[in-house]
């Protein structure tokens, strides 16, 4: 029996890079920063929490450009992509005005991964290559590493997509190694999971299992470090997918359990579906027709549901995606019409000049026959 080995673009952790800031009163920063490590396990809290922070932030706009940013985390963890990607643009108009550099390199890498997210790749990249013009003019390189490892870790995503596993686990390299230099906090240590999962993936995608099993070890090291129970769980469930492509069906089953008792209070409709079939193969794969029936049930209840999510998210992002295509040919219609009208006018100009010179030299050839005239007569 042949197992189709899905991989999830998991890229929620862009938010996580903002620590160490003043917030307004009734948000303290232990109070952020438990909520940007929750947008995995309770992003319902998360929204609650950047709302209040950025209604009291009026006159502060880097700290509501933090909050914007934690409510655009949090609906792409809820997979309401479309919210995400509405939080995230304000973001980014904020950051435009706030001549906060950092601000703005965290903001162009979240909008990229939300790009990515919904498919749109080539707006992605276009993010991407704007981040790092900043990155490379940026004077405090130590103070942005963890940023520089998210614009990796969403370039391996990318590339994963369109280029090759193998392109990809060097962009995961990079990303990962950045984030070594930094490594005191849980947020890193969750991108850092979130990174080495996909990594794990892909080399499930080479048929590299010894080295994919390796690699979900680690990432599941860190998310249990990170105390971040949902990147627990899919670390368990890319195990346990390692597990089923080797034919140990009930290790997969064992660690497909623990995967579900984590996220169990996650909500997580992307995560529950892979656990779902996870299951659904393996007790397929042992001849046990009932849990089999049950779990594919389940699978194809949640399936149903993330696709009507995601046609209404994608929808709205080429909504979205073609409104902006309209203003760049508006702003190159205005800025033609605005050389057509000059040239109109320099060539209106030439010809007048034309003209009082054609007149100028009449007068002027029309006065040497008179004098010519006057001389013949003399």
């Amino acid at each position: 029996m042949k197992f189709k080995f899905k991989t999830y673009n998991f890229i929620l952790f862009l938010g996580l890079i903002f620590s160490q800031i003043s917030f307004a009163q009734k948000v303290s920063d232990e109070e952020y920063n438990a909520a940007t490590l929750n947008v995995y396990d309770d992003p319902d809290k998360t929204i609650e929490v950047g709302i209040r922070m950025f209604e009291t932030s009026r006159d502060k706009p880097k700290r509501q450009i933090n909050a914007l940013l934690l409510l655009s985390n949090a609906y792409s963890s809820k997979r309401e992509y479309e919210k995400s990607l509405d939080y995230a643009i304000k973001a980014r108009e904020l950051s435009k005005k706030s001549n906060d550099a950092r601000s703005e390199i965290a903001v162009l890498n979240k909008i990229a991964a939300q790009y990515h997210q919904l498919g749109i790749n080539d707006k992605a990249l276009q993010y991407l290559d704007e981040s790092d013009q900043i990155i490379a003019t940026y004077p405090y390189q130590d103070s942005v590493q963890m940023v520089i490892g998210n614009n990796h870790g969403v370039r391996g995503f990318i590339y994963r997509d369109q280029l090759s596993c193998d392109i990809a686990i060097d962009y995961f390299n990079r990303s990962i190694n950045q984030y070594k230099k930094d490594m005191g906090n849980n947020k890193t240590l969750a991108n850092m999971s979130v990174v080495t999962y996909n990594k794990g993936n892909c080399f499930v995608t080479l048929g590299q299992m010894d080295s994919a099993k390796i690699t979900l070890q680690q990432s599941l090291n860190l998310a249990i470090r990170a105390e971040a129970k949902s990147l627990e769980a899919f670390s368990r469930k890319g195990l346990a997918e390692v597990y089923t492509l080797q034919g140990n069906y009930n290790d997969a089953i064992s660690e497909l359990n623990k995967a579900l008792e984590i996220s169990k209070n996650v909500g997580d409709l992307v995560l529950n579906q892979g656990i779902y079939k996870g299951f659904a193969d393996n007790y397929l794969a042992i001849n046990n027709w009932e849990e089999y029936q049950k779990y594919y049930d389940k699978y194809l209840e949640t399936e149903a549901q993330n696709k009507t999510e995601e046609r209404k998210t994608i929808s709205v992002s080429l909504a979205k995606h073609s409104e902006e295509i309209k203003s760049e040919i508006k702003d190159l219609e205005i800025k033609f019409g605005i050389g057509f009208f000059v040239l109109i006018v320099v060539i209106l100009a030439m010809i007048v000049l034309i003209i009082f010179g054609q007149i100028r030299f009449q007068k002027q050839f029309n006065a040497l026959k008179s004098q010519l005239k006057f001389s013949q007569r003399d």
